[in-house]
């Protein structure tokens, strides 16, 4: 809009533009706020990691750590009396 067209503007319309625009901003303000909390979120995430490549090093150390697969289906079944076990 240029100037000779917000001449001809009445007050109330006036008003109703700089309503619309502080709204505008405040959404904007709230957006910026919401996107920075994100971005923080993130760079924390990744300084707590170190870099994608020591997480996978994380990640891979617990499937490392955890047992290896067992060789027979009953031999997960140790827990479990033997009678039962055969009626499985």
């Amino acid at each position: 809009m240029t100037d000779k067209d917000l001449r001809h503007l009445s007050r109330a319309e006036l008003l109703d533009i700089l309503y619309e625009q502080q709204k505008r901003y405040e959404d904007s303000l709230a957006e910026n706020q919401a996107l920075r909390q994100q971005l923080e979120d993130r760079t924390l995430r990744i300084a707590s990691a170190g870099s994608i490549a020591e997480a996978a090093i994380q990640v891979n150390g617990v499937f490392e750590a955890a047992p290896p697969p067992s060789s027979s289906p009953s031999s997960g079944l140790t827990g479990i009396p033997l009678r039962l076990r055969r009626s499985m």
